[in-house]
């Protein structure tokens, strides 16, 4: 049977203390949602360090160590910094974003290059050469020894230069595919799709694009 008997004083100062712990209880639990959501947030945020001026080395290392990635969206002409250094970036320093995010950078080309009189006298040159062969490939006539003009002395032939060669590497693929054709080289009349898309590592998460720009710039220290 159910006691029915009227609650002391003392009964009743406890349950309004139990009461008032439940809510205080309930306060406090918020209060620590309210803290630790924000917290846990920044936890899985990684800084944007700063990249402007650094070089392609320096670049990959700062990179890595905030936990983040980077994409080249360009190349331009830069008096002020050697090639390959970062002329700018995005999002800026001190940015906070989701780690393994990748930094928009735009890289330098070093100076621009300046058009000069040895690059114009490339094609004359062989122009001359050619003149020069096909004047030596025709049959001398015979003459008597009346008609044989006098022996002169025969100037030396100059050594005609090489031709400039020009090697481009086109390293390929990047985040957005770009279809649009363009000239596999300087005035060349095959082309080509300007950028195809890439995939990325299983395991390193590395995209095709970074991993081949990376091969390209070996390639072209090598050459």
């Amino acid at each position: 049977m159910e006691n029915n008997r009227p609650r002391s004083r003392s009964e009743k100062r406890l349950i309004k203390k139990a009461g008032r712990r439940r809510v205080r209880l309930a306060f406090a639990l918020i209060f620590l949602s309210i803290l630790i959501f924000p917290l846990s947030t920044l936890a899985v945020r990684a800084k944007v360090p700063k990249l402007v001026g650094k070089g392609l080395t320096e670049l990959q290392a700062t990179i890595k160590s905030a936990k983040l990635g980077f994409t080249i969206t360009g190349y331009e002409f830069s008096d002020d910094l050697p090639k390959d250094a970062v002329i700018s970036q995005e999002p800026a320093p001190g940015s906070r974003v989701k780690r393994g995010q990748a930094v928009k950078v735009v890289l330098s080309q070093g100076p621009e290059p300046k058009v000069t009189a040895q690059t114009l006298e490339v094609a004359p040159q062989e122009t001359s050469l050619k003149e020069e062969t096909e004047t030596q490939a025709k049959p001398v006539e015979e003459k008597t020894e009346a008609e044989a003009p006098p022996a002169k002395e025969e100037a030396p032939q100059k050594v005609p230069t090489a031709p400039v060669k020009i090697i481009c590497i086109d390293p390929g693929h990047q985040s957005k595919a770009n279809p649009a054709t363009e000239p596999i080289g300087p005035g060349s009349n095959q082309t080509k799709a300007k950028v195809t898309g890439g995939t990325s590592g299983a395991s390193s998460k590395t995209p095709e694009y970074q991993i081949n720009l990376e091969v390209s710039l070996k390639l072209k220290k090598v050459l």
